[in-house]
């Protein structure tokens, strides 16, 4: 799944033929066996991922370094009668680092802490340049709220979906039931973290934000918004924040040619491309 893309970054090739992408980091303990009425003690998920390269010759992967990633916190318990309860408590807004592959094959971490970039050249090099001077935004009891609301209220809809496909295809019994588990239903229940642990200010960016495009320039898609649209940061080479682009609504960027820009448009009843030129 994480050749995908999407969230988790987007997978490349760099200028030797290997393969660059996010991959997932292992568990630190191993699942304790079910037990009624005692809970279930599951790996623990790490909130670091490596960004990882195969080579296909040598068959070899290797790790290029560490981004901090989102972390689901899922607890499993049985009950007398051998049900099982799934609780998995998400955060709406995890402060989270992402990455991009530039042209000439040097990497850009990009840390969500404090929004700085920590960069890995062909030769295997590091440096970092400073943090990015951005309009943080303080995050508001008042905003919390309406945050949480709103995610609340999109995992209503997944319940509701979720419920919907499980009765379409039901034909008697409990359709989350699975062969060799002893209870009955496995569907999850979803809640959010508290407000009180949210992060003090709104993340610069969320994942799969950073793009590199045709001409060695990073594209950061950031959480602020300009008329409706969102707003990305384009940095050079030498890792300077040389433009703020903000972008027509329900736009996002998809992909880059010389000098042109590719967009997806997200209306009501379609999905399509844009192609815009990028001014010198």
């Amino acid at each position: 799944m994480f050749l995908l893309g999407g969230p988790f970054g987007t997978p490349t090739f760099d200028g030797t033929s290997r393969l660059v992408y996010r991959g997932m980091a292992k568990a630190t303990q191993a699942l304790r066996p079910l037990a009624p009425g005692v809970p279930v003690q599951l790996p623990v998920e790490p909130d670091s991922a490596p960004l990882v390269r195969f080579d296909f010759d040598t068959r070899r992967l290797d790790t290029l370094g560490l981004l901090k990633v989102t972390r689901v916190d899922t607890k499993v318990s049985q009950g007398n009668s051998g049900a099982l309860s799934i609780v998995m408590t998400i955060n709406p807004v995890p402060v989270v680092d992402d990455w991009a592959m530039l042209n000439d094959g040097s990497v850009a971490f990009v840390r969500g802490r404090d929004y700085h970039i920590d960069w890995l050249g062909r030769d295997g090099e590091w440096r970092s340049t400073p943090p990015v001077s951005f309009p943080w935004e303080r995050f508001t009891d008042e905003r919390r709220r309406a945050v949480l609301d709103s995610a609340e209220r999109a995992v209503q809809r997944d319940r509701e979906r979720a419920a919907a496909m499980v009765g379409a295809v039901a034909s008697g019994g409990d359709a989350a039931t699975r062969p060799g588990l002893p209870g009955k239903s496995l569907a999850p229940t979803i809640q959010l973290t508290p407000a009180s642990e949210l992060p003090d200010y709104v993340p610069a960016f969320v994942s799969g934000a950073a793009r590199g495009d045709a001409e060695g320039r990073l594209w950061v898609r950031t959480s602020a918004t300009l008329n409706g649209g969102a707003v990305y940061d384009v940095f050079d080479r030498a890792g300077l924040l040389i433009d703020r682009i903000a972008v027509p609504p329900n736009r996002y960027i998809a992909g880059f040619a010389v000098g042109v820009v590719f967009m997806g448009v997200l209306d009501r009843d379609e999905a399509r491309l844009e192609l815009a030129r990028i001014r010198p």
